[in-house]
C-alpha cells in the first residue's frame, strides 16, 4: 500500500506497465493515498439527525440558555452529555420541528424540574426543540443512515462530539456566528441544500467541521436561486469559527490522456 503512495514507486510502475490503466484506477489509488492523511465524512449520510441538530445549534449558539452551554456539554469529568431524538412527543410528518432530549449529570438536573424546552433554528427552516432529562440514554440505539424516520435514537458519537464543540461558542455570551457573518458581508442561506462535512485526521480525531450551504455572500452571484455558495462556515476543534471557500474542482476532459495516446 505504501509503495502505491510513493511517487518513485508510482513512476516505476508506469514504466513496467504494459496494459492501459483506466482513469478510474488512478483516481482510486489517489484516494487511498489521501486516506493516510485524513478523511472527510458527510454527517448527513452518517447521522442525518445529528446533522439536523448541528445545523440548528451552530448559527444560534450565542443565544442558547446556560443549561445548554459549554459547561453543561462537557458534563461531569470526561463524560460528554448525550443528545437523542426525543423518545416521546415526536412531531408529525408535516411538522418541521424535531424534538431532542439532552442527558445531563444528575447533579445538574436537581433544579431543572421547571426548565422549559428551548426551541432553536432558522425562522424559515428546520427547527429543533431540546429538553434536559436526567435519565440514561444508553439503552437507545444510535442514529444512523438507516434511522431516517422518527424512531427514538441517540445521535452518533461523532455528531455528539461536534455538538459539544459547537456549544463552546456560548462562552461569555458572545454571538461569534453573527459577528462572523457581519464582518464577511454574508447572510444566512435558506434555499441551498446543506451538508455537514467532518474532517478527521489519520487517528480519527476531528480536525474541523465545514457547514456547506449555510451562508452565502450578500451580493454573491450564483447560477440558480438554490445553488450552493462557495463560502463555507468552518468550525475548528476549539469551537472557533471562520469562513473558507470550497469550490468544486473543474475537470477538463480534453486534458485527460491515456498512456497509449502518447504526447500531443
Amino acid at each position: 500500500m505504501r509503495d502505491m503512495c510513493d511517487p518513485v514507486k508510482q513512476q516505476e510502475g508506469k514504466v513496467r506497465q504494459l496494459a492501459t490503466v483506466s482513469v478510474f484506477t488512478m483516481l482510486a489509488i489517489a484516494g487511498l493515498c489521501r486516506a493516510v492523511e485524513g478523511r472527510e465524512l458527510v454527517l448527513n449520510y452518517q447521522d442525518p439527525h445529528g446533522a439536523t441538530l448541528l445545523l440548528a445549534i451552530v448559527p444560534n449558539a450565542g443565544d442558547i440558555p446556560d443549561w445548554l452551554g459549554a459547561t453543561t456539554a462537557t458534563g461531569a469529568g470526561n463524560k460528554v452529555s448525550e443528545f437523542a431524538l426525543s423518545p416521546s412527543g415526536t412531531s408529525g410528518i408535516d411538522e418541521k420541528l424535531s424534538r431532542y432530549v439532552l442527558e445531563l449529570p444528575s447533579q445538574a438536573t436537581d433544579k431543572m424540574d421547571h426548565v422549559a424546552p428551548v426551541e432553536i433554528g432558522p425562522e424559515n427552516g428546520p427547527r429543533v426543540e431540546i429538553q434536559p432529562i436526567d435519565g440514561s440514554l444508553r439503552p437507545m440505539p444510535q442514529c444512523g443512515s438507516e434511522s431516517v424516520g422518527r424512531d427514538p435514537c441517540k445521535v452518533s458519537n461523532l455528531a455528539n462530539e461536534v455538538v459539544a464543540t459547537a456549544l463552546q461558542q456560548t462562552r461569555g455570551g458572545a454571538n461569534d456566528f453573527a459577528d462572523l457573518l457581519s464582518s464577511k458581508n454574508l447572510v444566512m442561506d435558506d434555499r441551498a441544500a446543506k451538508r455537514v462535512i467532518v474532517t478527521l485526521d489519520d487517528q480519527d480525531v476531528v480536525e474541523h467541521t465545514d457547514f456547506v450551504g449555510l451562508v452565502r455572500g450578500r451580493d454573491e452571484s450564483l447560477p440558480a436561486p438554490d445553488a450552493v455558495s462557495a463560502f463555507v462556515v468552518r468550525m475548528n476543534a476549539d469551537g472557533g469559527l471562520s469562513i473558507v471557500e470550497r469550490r468544486a474542482e473543474a475537470v477538463d476532459p480534453n486534458a485527460i490522456k491515456f498512456e497509449y495516446e502518447g504526447n500531443p
